[in-house]
């Protein structure tokens, strides 16, 4: 596995293939990490019907051509009772055994 020295992250660029109105303003990437993605998991075996992670931006803009774009931060929500809430039903489902390849 590749080792970063940075969280989950991604960017959003204008989009230079847009030619009609419906078309997004913006495409990208993003890349979560482990964590995030086992929240999701989480959430998802928990029966959240749209499962949530934290979004953070910032406007950049390309040194060499100038050109404009969002830096891009994902995480887990710091709010602490929405975590909770999800490791609880998890723990309900799962009979409050602990999944034995956590380690």
């Amino acid at each position: 596995m590749e080792k970063r020295n940075y969280g989950p992250s991604g960017a959003l660029f204008n989009n230079v293939n847009k030619k009609m109105d419906k078309h997004p303003d913006f495409t990208g990437t993003l890349e979560l990490s482990q964590e995030v993605v086992e929240y999701l998991s989480d959430q998802f075996h928990a029966g959240v019907p749209f499962p949530k992670i934290t979004l953070a931006g910032w406007r950049k803009t390309i040194q060499k051509s100038g050109n404009n774009f969002v830096s891009l931060k994902a995480g887990v929500p710091q709010d602490r009772q929405a975590k909770e809430n999800v490791e609880r039903k998890v723990a309900q489902d799962s009979g409050g055994e602990k999944d034995p390849w956590d380690m």
